[in-house]
């Protein structure tokens, strides 16, 4: 999912807040998690191009509040 639904704006050499590590998104969880919740200032913004579903906004939040824990990512 996040290949899919975040890196057009998020891969190592985007020019939109760039994500290239797990260290790195670790970094801005609490941003992240507030973001996918946040009616003013969403995440994915209301003017991109990609939208999330309320299963897949569930599933990257609680992966978030959990501290983005190893594994596979969503």
């Amino acid at each position: 999912m996040l290949e899919t639904k975040c890196a057009g704006c998020h891969r190592p050499d985007a020019y939109i807040l760039p994500i290239p590590t797990r260290s790195a998104l670790n970094e801005v969880a609490p941003k992240f998690a507030t973001r996918l919740t946040d009616p003013k200032s969403p995440m994915p913004p209301l003017t991109a191009q990609v939208r999330l579903g309320a299963d897949e906004r569930a599933l990257l939040l609680s992966w978030a509040q959990g501290g983005f824990v190893g594994g596979a990512c969503p």
